[in-house]
């Protein structure tokens, strides 16, 4: 038997991928940590003044974001990759071989602590949404700063012959501003387009220009005045772009605001608060710590109170079952579009026929089924401008801007979609019908929602006369009111 050439090399370079793919999918996540761990430690290295540690440092809160984020990283070979890219870095700057070890046991330590209190305190599956996220965050990144000052303690006496303590504090302040700067945008960071446009949402309006503008003012206002307390001057500024976007702006505001800050202090920049020793710029740098921690925290609160009063406002406004508008909001949307009289519309009443019977047959459960159902299947008939609500028990109302030649086929539409059979808990279905008064106004003519609803409504009760399972669109002369 031959086979064909070109269907075995075919055959042969798919299983070369397949097993390509299953050899480097253990890989993958390691071989991200170590690229994203040797482009952040090269970005801090270009900050970090002749005999001090490095003014931004962004490494370490890389790491504890992608342990946190990155499916895989969180494990002996990720953390081996991490560790060979910081050591590499160092190797390849010229470090010694002991302050290599020194500072990279201090960075690795750092993540490694922060990261177990994280995952020990927070779900890591809820980790972004849990309220308590924050709180974790910071005793979580605390804890770590504070680990690598003790190494600090250690080695600052070896590697810059300072003492012990001031070794911890300035490696405490320097891995806790480092962490307070990058780990909120970091952590907060979209990864769908629907999250970037839910964070980015409210920068659509011209007024959300202001919270920022007025933290570039504020910095150009500490430059001009300069002193110990320039560094307070943006706070107002921050705090109102904490009450104004979400997270990840407010977050990103911040670790731009603090960037700037301190190179215009750590180097030779046009920002005089005072001294610039080691013991101060630690002190600076808590203090920017605390700037920066305070305006995420509260844009934290805000967003999560700004989601409560948003399901708050939809339950009160749609009702619970059919996720259908309540009959006040129906009334309020619908009277606002009457009022502006330059408009066709038309209404629709409509009532599930016997629903009595459904229920007293079949128990509530089923018709409640039964509504849920109507709701789904009248949506798929309806624009996304339409207005939809429940009037009351098994009536409904929509409310559509157009004619009645182009209602009516809305409403029979509606009439047969509706009859898709329900299925029962005893696995039966029961299909059901509708009955449908179609009420209209022309443009130019100005009407109160009320009597339009009456108009619907007696046009509805005129078709369940004559036999249910219809649309009445003429009200008959006996029952004109």
């Amino acid at each position: 038997m031959i086979r064909s050439p070109s269907l075995s090399a075919k055959s042969a370079k798919k299983w070369d991928k397949s097993t390509l793919n299953l050899w480097f999918a253990p890989w993958r996540p390691a071989l991200i940590v170590a690229f994203c761990i040797v482009i952040s430690c090269l970005l801090g290295i270009f900050t970090r003044p002749i005999g001090l540690l490095a003014a931004l440092w962004p490494a370490n809160a890389v790491l504890l974001t992608l342990l946190i984020r990155l499916r895989g990283a969180a494990s002996p070979l990720g953390i081996f990759a991490a560790a060979a890219a910081y050591v590499c870095v160092d190797l390849y700057i010229g470090t010694s071989l002991l302050g290599t070890v020194l500072l990279n046991f201090g960075n690795l330590v750092s993540v490694l602590v922060s990261y177990a209190v994280w995952s020990a305190l927070l779900k890591k599956k809820r980790i972004l949404e849990a309220q308590n996220a924050s709180l974790v965050g910071i005793l979580a990144t605390g804890l770590g700063a504070s680990t690598a000052g003790f190494v600090g303690g250690i080695a600052n006496p070896i590697l810059f012959n300072g003492g012990q303590w001031d070794g911890w504090y300035y490696w405490f302040a320097t891995e806790f501003i480092n962490y307070m700067i990058f780990l909120p945008v970091l952590v907060s960071v979209p990864v769908t387009a629907k999250e970037f446009d839910r964070s980015f949402d409210i920068l659509k309006q011209r007024s959300s220009i202001w919270p920022a503008l007025a933290v570039a003012v504020s910095a150009a206002a500490s430059i001009l005045v300069g002193g110990p307390g320039a560094i307070a001057f943006p706070i107002p500024a921050l705090l109102w772009v904490a009450l104004s976007y979400t997270v990840f702006p407010t977050s990103l505001l911040v670790m731009l605001f603090s960037i700037w800050f301190m190179f215009s202090i750590t180097n030779g920049g046009f920002l005089h608060i005072g001294p610039t020793d080691q013991s101060s710029l630690a002190s600076i740098r808590l203090g920017i710590s605390l700037i920066a921690l305070f305006p995420v925290v509260l844009s934290q609160i805000m967003q999560k109170y700004n989601e409560v009063l948003s399901q708050l406002n939809y339950q009160a406004t749609h009702d619970s079952l059919t996720s259908t508008l309540s009959v006040a909001e129906f009334r309020k949307i619908a009277q606002k579009q009457l009022n502006s009289g330059n408009e066709a519309y038309a209404l629709l009443m409509v009532d599930i026929d016997h629903f009595k019977t459904i229920n007293d047959t079949y128990g509530h459960d089923v018709g409640d089924k039964a509504l849920q159902a109507f709701s789904d299947n009248v949506r798929l008939n309806l624009r996304p401008n339409d207005i939809f609500g429940r009037i009351g028990g098994e009536e409904f109302a929509i409310m559509l801007k157009c004619s009645e030649a182009q209602a009516l086929p809305v409403a029979e539409r509606i009439r047969e979609t509706v009859k898709t059979p329900v299925r029962l808990d005893t696995g039966q279905s029961r299909s059901f019908s509708v009955s449908i008064g179609l009420a209209t106004i022309q443009p130019g003519q100005l009407i109160q929602i009320d009597r339009l609803l009456k108009q619907a409504d007696l046009l509805l009760y005129q078709a369940k006369r004559r036999g249910r399972d219809r649309t009445e669109t003429v009200l008959e002369e006996t029952n004109l009111s």
